[in-house]
């Protein structure tokens, strides 16, 4: 009976939106995993607003995003050793190789070390990009070892290359008005 309504509403929720069903905001949700409703009158998306990042699915403020599981090195080892198609990576914090942590990577797909790694191992380790960490970006993925921007923040479109983000026009415009504001 509800959907056959003549004021039925069909509610789209973002990523990491919860619906809240309010008198006046049938639709209504609220962000989680410390994500922020955008724009903060009439919101539409959730977003993980700068200058925090995106962390296994959490906005917030982190010195590290590991991936997986860190590993310790195993002192007989003369060199970490991953399977197939990993790729031995340092873990934030632990600077020297040759007694601290280290994780085995699918740096083809892995968000954090798209490429290569985040934190090398060593001088001979490739170097990744933290595709998370695109300035206005909101969905994001790393396919084949390069970042492929999906949607952009309100206020900025995907590059022509789909790589990163760029402010749009609308945005730099508004910029460049608001400095004129004195009020």
């Amino acid at each position: 009976m509800l959907n056959a309504s003549k004021d039925h509403q069909k509610c789209v929720y973002p990523d990491n939106a919860d619906p809240v069903c309010a008198s006046g905001t049938p639709c209504g949700f609220k962000c989680k995993n410390g994500f922020t409703a955008s724009p903060d009158k009439h919101p539409i998306d959730c977003l993980c607003k700068f200058p925090h990042k995106v962390c296994n699915g959490v906005c917030g403020s982190f010195k590290a995003c590991p991936s997986g599981k860190p590993f310790r090195r195993d002192a007989l080892r003369k060199r970490a050793i991953c399977g197939e198609g990993l790729t031995a990576c340092g873990i934030f914090g632990h600077s020297s190789f040759s007694h601290e942590a280290w994780e085995c990577i699918n740096t083809a797909t892995d968000l954090e070390s798209c490429g290569g790694c985040a934190f090398p191992l060593d001088a001979f380790s490739p170097h990744g990009l933290d595709c998370t960490a695109i300035p206005g970006v909101t969905d994001v993925s790393c396919v084949a070892g390069a970042c492929v921007v999906r949607r952009c923040a309100p206020g900025f479109v995907t590059s022509d290359d789909g790589t990163f983000c760029v402010a749009s026009q609308s945005m730099l415009q508004q910029d460049v008005a608001s400095s004129f504001d004195w009020a």
